[in-house]
């Protein structure tokens, strides 16, 4: 028996806008998915923690159908089991973070018959995406692999990951407000706006990579404050490229009144989803996520 773990993401800034050449910040969370293999005859369970709901959906790829890509001919010899801390369909990175979990556990599988992976984790993980996504940006695996906030970015062929250090320990508090309805529906939907009206989306984008940019900086300086407004004002945007479903515009107006210095939706956007909020300490974002039914991730320096 072997388990592998894969945490699930949280983009800060950038959704969507990787696509189109800007910068992304993904941070890997605390929560993920496990994936135990075990000798059996292909079976495979799936478990969810207390509080999560999965819905099965024609627009994202099954967990038999990413276990079969991940273990080819050893599937039907292997029974898998799959625990889901974090919700499918919610913009989270829940197919990355399953793929590295199972890729993890095959390894250890393989190496115990001397078959060593001869591709490296990433490129594996991001063609098994390419199973849920069809072309997927490569920001959510590679989140999914880093120790901490990166900045991703796909200047040409290969992506440029950059670890991103913090001034100051950042107190969110993140959570969904339902699920998005598939990654690619907000995709192929603003892909028909930008036929229609280029200039106007590119422009958005543009403006989605300035936001990315002006979070970066101060998260590299520490200051919450201005972080904050650099937040409300991507979720600005996003809300007015369509992205961002009334659950998840409720959620994010609470949020503010809770005390978040600054809120936005995170991930492909949709019917609901994720979001995330800032506080000003440890204590407003534990209350803010009990009342929400969100949960507190910290960033600290390093």
């Amino acid at each position: 028996m072997v388990t592998g773990h894969g945490p699930g993401k949280i983009l800060l800034f950038g959704e969507h806008a990787v696509v189109y050449g800007q910068a992304a910040l993904g941070l890997p969370l605390s929560r993920g998915v496990t994936v135990t293999l075990s000798p059996g005859a292909g079976r495979l369970v799936v478990n969810l923690a207390p509080g999560i709901i999965a819905k099965t959906s024609a627009a994202a790829a099954s967990p038999e159908a990413l276990a079969a890509a991940v273990l080819g001919p050893d599937r039907s010899q292997l029974d898998v089991k799959v625990h889901f801390e974090i919700p499918p369909m919610a913009g989270f990175g829940t197919s990355a973070a399953y793929a590295v979990a199972l890729l993890r556990a095959h390894d250890l599988w393989r190496r115990q018959s001397g078959r060593a992976p001869s591709a490296s984790l990433y490129a594996r993980a991001l063609a098994v995406e390419a199973v849920a996504h069809g072309r997927p940006s490569g920001v959510d695996p590679a989140t999914c692999l880093a120790e901490g906030l990166i900045r991703f970015e796909r200047p040409g062929p290969r992506p440029k990951i950059t670890p991103i250090p913090v001034g100051a320990p950042f107190y969110w508090v993140i959570g969904s407000a339902g699920a998005h309805g598939g990654a690619k529906q907000s995709i192929s939907r603003l892909s028909s706006w930008r036929s229609e009206a280029p200039a106007l989306v590119e422009a958005a984008m543009a403006a989605l990579g300035a936001t990315s940019r002006a979070g970066e900086a101060a998260l590299r300086r520490g200051d919450r404050e201005g972080l904050g407004r650099v937040l409300d004002l991507a979720h600005g945007i996003l809300s007015g490229l369509g992205l961002v479903g009334p659950k998840v515009e409720r959620t994010i107006t609470r949020l503010r009144a809770m005390g978040a210095l600054g809120a936005k939706m995170s991930g492909a956007g949709g019917k609901g989803g994720a979001y995330l909020a800032l506080f000003p300490n440890l204590s407003a974002a534990r209350r803010a996520a009990t009342r929400i039914g969100g949960f507190v991730e910290v960033l600290t320096p390093r």
